[in-house]
């Protein structure tokens, strides 16, 4: 098997384990899929799936569901939402699910009666987010209201008009039903009250179903369309026969002002106003209506708005105060059952026995959006009772709130009712609140201090309002320095209605909420109230109208679109709201605080809040807390067969391929590790200076990974070869070198960028401490760098013969790291400093074959030919010089040679090692002597034959080769 497969195989090998891991993982703690273990909320409403309540109230009781699934509150359990119609089987059929922890519904008084006591039976609590009678509440233990009774929000719509609004000539509009005739004498005792009779209550049959009704109706509006004395008309009708009415009346040109209860409140009447009127524009219907509600998201904290633009994303409209109650209900469920000593994995029918009894006890501290959400020991809710207005087609905070004013307060009741600005509505002392329409529209982010926490924002603030009010008299909360708003730059009064606008350019301190926030999230904006009024005079509510609030848009999309925050600060906006809030100010021993009965000083404020984090790759961003884990698997798994691979595998192939997988598997482990680090740390809510120091240590984690990294491959890629190539050991102070200066880098890039401290003393202090060292070891320093750079270009060997400018023919026997040793033709040892190696002409005769030449001088009696034949006859008997080329030999002339002249013969032959030439030289004179000899040949240049003359030649012999019998025109030494 090649290593190439075994390599896939061992990919594949990685690729199944890491698969099987997560596997068991995902069955062993996340499977929250199996419909036998989910836990189950029932959601009873008339109609079931099909009913005019269902979509509503299912959407938001959704979204809570999908927070608690995500947030695994019941651990490895999935809570499910099961819809079933209000009458007594379907309910009957619902109780026969397993896992069923609290119902969620009920709408009419029949309907819960008719199972109250199979619920009671199984000790089920059931949350219902409508409003539901007094006596009902108050004869079951088990039932809870979000929504508040009907008869105290017709009390309360009664005092507001007659009080507030000032009607004093009304009509009532009813069905001939129990219902309609008792909320309708409810509205008639509190204006008898005050000494104003009813002066018109007309009431139209409710039987015969919907076409009946609008029978009915149509022939009530055909007998009252042209009394000129209606005044303010109550609507005492079912939230259909309300629609209806509405339409028809407007269509016959009945203008006078309609008041209702929650129910008008509801997307139900809109939706059902589309529908009779056909029409999508529904302004000139709804427009100037008032109705009692439980709550208004202009008047709601963060928890509202955040809701509210979860819903408009997820579902594409404006949410209701319908769906907010189903959202609050699964949202009590589920601060209940943390509430419990019981384990969220225990059986569903011992923490619904605990549930119920937890219900009731829960107080104040559940805060929501609608200001203290806690029922009360009959199950209601003691929310207060808001007034809305439709304005066109979007409901808004009425011009004026009533606010309850808290028990066991110390107050001036006369002298406070006598001015006017206290009512007594159902047996409760209110304050007569002035409404305050803000709204503000940030222009740009200028800047963003990191090491201050703060951020200078320029933006517009406006104020609409009533009466006499001085709207610059406001303290910002979160500001760096105090500010004061000055001229207003537009202001425009419309009869009693005030509007004034101020331009602000100021630094505000973040993070100024209790806002729980992701990791690495920050939170920007401001916060303001009144200086001296609190929210018995003030209430500052959020202008939607004119902050441009279409359907389906809100705060985050318009800064988006407005690129308020520029794209230089490279910032991510996660969310965006604006809402109102209680401020709890601190008395500063004001004796209107101070003291017992004393009210506690609470204002108005708003808040303008932007969540962004940087706008960067995160990976806690793309996977959740699960699929880190999963990661981590794989991670796990190749290092530990990259950790085998070495133990067990050798050879370069086997090095580099663990190498690359521990490239790719452990920065998986690393992503898993410190994110996963991270997520627990947030679960446990640690301090954020903890999770910060976390955070940090992942950071520099990757830095000490890609060093460990780099050191690896610098010995597997670079070491190691030059081990292999050079046949000897590189020295440890070379590799320890190496790997400190990449620590040291590493450990730069960690101060810098992961603890965000500044390099130049440490670079400042660390260069001096470098100079120190590097002009003490910089002989050594040069030598070691110089023997790499001789290693990695390598012009000799040890073996070689070299010449070393003057020193000539000397053998290398050794190289290190600091010097190489030479040994010369008298067998001295020389050792040279590697600097001085490297600058140093080197001539390697043993980079290739040797030449080896020889001179013969005989008389010049003896012709050419023959000395030539002589010397090749004699060097052809020698062996081991022709193998790497032919000998070959030639006349160089006729030559004065101590004043004698002689016959000078070369004669060339070629050896692989220039260390043997000597031996050679020694065996081819040798062989010339003995041929020569022979031959008779002398090597006396005087000779009898000249008369001991010296001749002088007549032609000139370096351009004849009589071998050859040509001219010659090369260099016959390089033969």
């Amino acid at each position: 098997m090649s290593r190439r497969i075994g390599l896939i195989l061992i990919l594949l090998f990685i690729l199944a384990v890491g698969i099987v891991g997560s596997m068991a993982t995902y069955f062993a703690w996340f499977d929250i899929e199996d419909e036998s273990n989910a836990i189950h909320v029932g959601l009873v409403l008339p109609g079931g799936e099909n009913g005019p309540y269902t979509e509503t109230v299912r959407q938001g009781a959704q979204l809570f569901l999908d927070e608690v699934n995500n947030d695994k509150f019941f651990k490895s359990r999935r809570a499910k939402l099961l819809i079933a119609d209000s009458d007594s089987a379907s309910v009957a059929q619902l109780l026969q699910q397993p896992e069923l922890l609290a119902i969620l519904g009920h709408r009419a008084t029949e309907d819960v009666n008719g199972v109250a006591d199979r619920y009671r039976e199984e000790s089920l609590a059931v949350i219902s987010p409508f409003a539901l009678s007094h006596d009902l509440l108050q004869q079951h233990d088990w039932l809870y209201s979000t929504a508040i009774n009907p008869l105290q929000q017709v009390g309360f719509l009664a005092n507001y008009t007659r009080n507030v609004l000032g009607h004093k000539v009304v009509t009532t509009i009813l069905p001939d039903t129990a219902i309609g005739r008792e909320l309708a004498a409810r509205f008639e005792a509190i204006y008898n009250r005050f000494g104003t009779k009813i002066h018109y209550q007309f009431s139209y049959a409710a039987d015969g179903g919907s076409e009946g009704r609008q029978a009915a109706l149509d022939q009530l509006i055909a007998d009252i369309k042209d009394k000129r004395d209606l005044g303010m008309i109550f609507l005492a009708t079912p939230v259909a026969d309300a629609a209806y009415f509405t339409v028809r009346a407007r269509d016959a040109g009945i203008k006078n002002l309609l008041v209702g209860t929650d129910m008008l409140a509801s997307s139900r009447f809109t939706r059902r106003i589309h529908e009779v009127a056909n029409t999508r524009h529904i302004e000139r219907y709804t427009n100037g209506i008032f109705m009692t509600t439980p709550m208004l998201f202009d008047t709601s904290d963060a928890l509202a708005q955040q809701f509210k633009n979860r819903y408009q994303d997820s579902y594409g409209t404006e949410p209701d105060w319908l769906a907010f109650s189903g959202y609050l209900a699964i949202r009590y469920i589920a601060s209940a059952v943390d509430r419990t000593a019981v384990d969220a994995m225990a059986p569903v029918n011992e923490i619904r026995s605990h549930l119920a009894a937890t219900l009731r006890s829960m107080r104040l501290d559940d805060s929501s959006g609608t200001g203290t959400p806690y029922f009360s020991a009959m199950g209601e809710t003691l929310n207060p009772i808001q007034i809305g207005l439709f304005d066109g087609n979007t409901i808004i905070a009425a011009p004026t709130q009533l606010q309850p004013i808290k028990r066991d307060s110390e107050v001036n009741y006369f002298e406070e009712l006598k001015q006017g600005k206290m009512l007594y509505v159902n047996d409760r002392f209110m304050y007569k609140t002035n409404v305050i329409y803000s709204g503000i529209e940030l222009d740009t982010l200028l800047s963003l201090d990191k090491a201050n926490q703060s951020t200078e924002l320029e933006f517009s603030i406006w104020f609409r309002y009533r009466g006499n009010f001085d709207p610059a008299n406001i303290e910002f909360l979160n500001a760096v320095e105090p500010i004061e708003l000055g001229q207003a730059v537009e202001e425009i009064t419309n009869k009693d209605i005030t509007f004034k606008r101020y331009r602000v350019k100021a630094k505000f301190f973040n993070n100024f909420l209790k806002t729980k926030l992701k990791y690495g999230s920050n939170l920007l904006g401001l916060s303001f109230r009144h200086r001296d009024l609190d929210r018995n005079n003030v209430i500052y509510v959020v202008d939607t109208l004119g902050l441009g609030f279409l359907k389906g848009t809100n705060l985050r999309t318009q800064l988006l679109s407005s690129q308020a925050i520029s794209p230089a600060y490279d910032l991510r906006l996660e969310r965006a709201w604006i809402s109102q809030s209680i401020y709890q100010s601190p008395s500063f021993g004001s004796p209107t605080y101070v003291g017992y009965g004393t009210r506690d000083p609470e204002f108005s404020r708003i808040d303008f809040a932007m969540v962004v984090k940087p706008d960067k790759f995160d990976a806690r961003d793309l996977f959740t807390a699960q699929l880190m884990i999963y990661i981590g698997i794989f991670g796990l798994v190749g290092s530990l067969v990259a950790w085998q691979i070495d133990h067990l595998l050798k050879g370069p192939f086997w090095l580099a391929s663990s190498w690359f997988i521990r490239l790719i598997f452990w920065p998986l482990f690393i992503v898993s590790a410190g994110n996963s680090a991270i997520y627990v740390a947030i679960d446990y809510d640690l301090p954020t200076r903890y999770i910060d120091l976390i955070a940090q240590l992942y950071a520099a984690s990757w830095w000490l990974l890609y060093a460990v990294l780099i050191n690896i491959a610098m010995e597997r890629f670079v070491w190691l070869p030059l081990e292999g190539k050079s046949g000897r050991k590189i020295p440890n102070v070379v590799r320890l070198f190496s790997k400190g200066l990449v620590l040291i880098f590493a450990t730069l890039g960690m101060v810098a960028f992961v603890f965000n401290q500044p390099l130049t003393s440490l670079l400042a202090t660390g260069g001096v401490f470098a100079m120190i060292i590097g002009l003490a070891l910089q002989g050594n320093l040069a030598n070691i760098f110089s023997g790499l750079v001789l290693n990695l270009e390598r012009p000799f060997s040890i073996g070689d013969f070299i010449k070393l400018d003057e020193i000539d023919a000397v053998e290398v026997i050794d190289m290190t790291w600091r010097s190489i040793r030479l040994k010369n033709p008298a067998n001295n040892i020389i050792s040279v400093p590697n600097g001085k190696v490297a600058d140093a002409t080197i001539v390697n005769y043993s980079a290739d074959f040797t030449r080896v030449e020889l001179w013969v001088h005989v008389s010049p009696k003896y012709s050419p030919e023959l000395i030539i034949r002589l010397l090749k006859e004699a060097m052809e008997q020698i062996e081991g010089i022709h193998d790497v080329k032919p000998t070959h030999q030639t006349f160089r002339g006729i030559k004065p040679v101590f004043d004698k002249w002689v016959a000078e013969y070369a004669a060339f032959f070629f050896i692989p090692d220039y260390g043997n030439q000597l031996g050679f030289k020694i065996k081819v004179w040798n062989a010339i002597w003995r041929h020569l000899y022979a031959s008779g040949v002398t090597f006396d240049p005087t000779d009898d034959s000249h008369g001991g003359r010296l001749l002088e030649p007549e032609f000139d012999p370096s351009v004849y080769d009589p071998t050859e019998g040509k001219t010659m025109t090369g260099d016959f030494s390089e033969e």
